[in-house]
Formats: structure tokens, C-alpha cells, sequence
């Protein structure tokens, strides 16, 4: 019988935090900006997915700065927003 090896959900996959702290701080300002720009336009979470052809989990997992976005994506949200990319990081 093969002994298997469970990670428990609050166990992190790796040790090496750094990568994540250093980039917290952007992911956070990320974060606010979009969730500011979104209500600036009058839009809800669902619908700014919809103009992205994606859903309210996955906005709510960027404005809650729980995912970490491809550039490609950041870029689509700023078009979305009908913003320049560097806006999203000022």
C-alpha cells in the first residue's frame, strides 16, 4: 500500500514566501484601483466580467487581491475600464 501525503488546505505548496511579499503591495494597489474604477463607472462585478467574458468570482478574486493577473489580463481589465494600463498601478 502506497502512504500518501495530504497537504492541509491552510498549508502553504512551498516555503519561499518572499516572491509573494514583495509583490503584495502591487497586487493590494491593483486591487483597489480596479475595484475603484469599476464603481467610478458604474459597474458591477458581474458586469465588468461580462465585458471581460469572465465572471464576479474572478473580479472579486482580483479587487479582493487574492489572484495574481498575466499581463495580458491586466491589460483587458484596463480596456474594460477604458483605461491605460499604467493606471491600474498608480
Amino acid at each position: 500500500m502506497v502512504d500518501r501525503f495530504w497537504l492541509r488546505p491552510s498549508q502553504p505548496m512551498y516555503s519561499d514566501t518572499s516572491k509573494e511579499a514583495e509583490h503584495a503591495q502591487e497586487k493590494d494597489r491593483l486591487a483597489k484601483n480596479v475595484r475603484r474604477l469599476r464603481k467610478d463607472r458604474g459597474l458591477s462585478q458581474e458586469a465588468l466580467g461580462l465585458r471581460l467574458d469572465s465572471d464576479q468570482a474572478y473580479i472579486g478574486r482580483i479587487e479582493g487581491a487574492l489572484l495574481n493577473p498575466t499581463l495580458e489580463s491586466v491589460a483587458e481589465i484596463a480596456h474594460a475600464l477604458g483605461v491605460e494600463v499604467p493606471e491600474l498601478f498608480r
